[in-house]
């Protein structure tokens, strides 16, 4: 009698426990609620492919009311419960409704969805393109004074930026705009940008769904010293024309130009070229071009000077020669000039030609080592009065044969 009580006992024991663990711990019939299960988009690759992108999507998570074995339901948490969107069911643009798909990696069992909140997630993509935005540079304010910003030249780290988005979107884009202020700057500039989008009518361009290849833009930007300089001719004086008798006017008479501090120190002045007064015979004008040294920059934007060459003060008169003084003739030589009448015209003070007369002048030829034969003879024009001068250079021809 006391065997069949304790066996007894001992079948409801087990019994309750058996019948605990399936409710506390089986529970085929249980239930549990999971929030915030993050929405994994799959297949997106395949939607950029057929030229779509999202550009909305009204759920990131999804509630879910689950059933199954309590074991199982105790397994998930919202780290282990996988809720994913098919885009690859999307074939058009538009806005679509998608349902998410749920599986449950570490639950063996089965699982049942009650309810999931939402049921379907709605998804707006539209056509993607990609284009290439120019880089624009706006600048604000001026350098400081004797100081220039060489606009011209400046380099950027990219002239393009990449752009890939909604079709919407990126049609509106036009530039790529970096802004630089200058206002009382006297450095260069190297630094990085941050560029905002405009579109056509210089409004800014909403571009959060938009993707670059950069992120800042990179400019070199000289700023020089600037500095006025003299353009200056050398004159070398004659036929009777001296700098002081002359009225010689260079324009421009300055320039402005830009470059370094030790290169714009050394420098005062422009050497033009050469007048040689006693190859002008009239008021003439002649250009120059200007030629800058090296790292030297022309702002004013001036190629050429004109020099105007004006005599005011003299008068020119012309006489006619028929004797020729040699000089310098080797002993065992003798001239014979072929050149029988040279007209020479000669310059000087007013008041002073008017009362020149041809004996006042002698023309002599230099026969230091000539050679025998013809030859041509560049000839002097002598004249006691220093301030008259011939105008031109002349020549006459000589027989030179051997005694």
């Amino acid at each position: 009698m006391k065997n069949k009580i304790l066996t007894a006992l001992l079948s409801f024991a087990i019994a309750v426990s058996v019948w605990l663990y399936v409710v506390t711990v089986v529970s085929p019939n249980s239930d549990k609620k999971y929030e915030d299960i993050p929405i994994v988009r799959q297949n997106e690759i395949i939607l950029q492919d057929r030229g779509f992108m999202v550009t909305h999507i009204d759920a990131e998570t999804i509630d879910l009311h689950l059933g199954g074995n309590r074991s199982d339901l105790n397994k998930l948490h919202v780290g282990n419960i996988i809720a994913s969107l098919d885009l690859s069911k999307i074939h058009q643009a538009g806005t679509h409704s998608i349902p998410c798909d749920i599986s449950y990696p570490e639950a063996k069992g089965a699982i049942s969805v009650i309810s999931n909140t939402p049921s379907t997630v709605m998804v707006t993509v539209e056509e993607r393109d990609n284009q290439p935005i120019p880089v624009e540079v706006i600048y604000n304010g001026t350098v400081a004074n004797d100081f220039v910003a060489d606009k011209d030249n400046k380099v950027l780290t990219h002239t393009e930026v990449n752009v890939a988005g909604p079709k919407s979107v990126v049609e509106k884009i036009k530039t790529a705009r970096i802004t630089v202020e200058l206002e009382g700057r006297y450095e260069s500039i190297n630094e990085n940008f941050v560029y905002t989008f405009y579109d056509a009518d210089g409004q800014p361009v909403d571009a959060q769904m938009i993707s670059t290849d950069v992120t800042e833009i990179g400019l070199s930007l000289k700023i020089m010293r600037m500095k006025e300089i003299q353009l200056l001719v050398t004159v070398i004086d004659g036929g009777g024309a001296t700098a002081a008798n002359s009225e010689i006017i260079i324009e421009p008479q300055t320039i402005w130009v830009s470059g370094s501090d030790t290169l714009l120190e050394k420098l005062e002045n422009i050497e033009l070229g050469t007048l040689d007064l006693s190859e002008i015979a009239e008021d003439t004008e002649k250009s120059f071009a200007i030629k800058l040294p090296e790292g030297i920059t022309d702002e004013t934007g001036v190629t050429e000077a004109k020099v105007t060459v004006r005599f005011p003060e003299l008068a020119t008169k012309v006489f006619t020669f028929t004797e020729f003084t040699p000089v310098n003739v080797s002993a065992d030589l003798d001239v014979e000039f072929m050149t029988k009448v040279l007209e020479v015209k000669v310059r000087g003070p007013k008041d002073k030609i008017e009362a020149l007369k041809a004996e006042d002048l002698s023309i002599t030829a230099d026969f230091t080592n000539t050679e025998m034969g013809a030859v041509k003879i560049k000839v002097t024009v002598v004249c006691e009065d220093a301030e008259i001068g011939a105008v031109g250079a002349y020549f006459i021809s000589a027989n030179v044969t051997e005694k």
